[in-house]
């Protein structure tokens, strides 16, 4: 990936105020912590996690992603995205009402 690339073919610096204007689009959205920490991707599988990536918390019917938020810190995501705010979470979190959606 090029410098100020993202692997979805955007160009320039992406921030995770940008996460908090996507997911408003869907619906209301909050954040808490840092909005300018830089976000290089979007994953919604913590085994797919790259640093600089925002973790999508999807709930399923057997796993909810909140679950596997902590390995995707630790492999280097950069924010969340849940639909219930996390407790130690070394990252900033944007909440959204629907997880899916936005």
């Amino acid at each position: 990936m090029e410098a100020g690339s993202h692997r979805d073919g955007s160009d320039g610096p992406s921030t995770v105020a940008d996460v908090v204007r996507a997911a408003a689009a869907a619906g209301p959205a909050e954040l808490d912590g840092d909005a300018t920490v830089v976000v290089t991707g979007t994953a919604h599988d913590s085994r797919a996690v790259r640093s600089g990536d925002v973790f999508c918390c999807v709930p399923g019917a057997s796993a909810d992603g909140r679950d596997f938020a902590a390995g995707a810190v630790g492999a280097g995501g950069s924010g969340l995205l849940v639909g219930r705010w996390l407790d130690d979470v070394a990252v900033p979190q944007v909440r959204d009402g629907s997880v899916r959606e936005a």
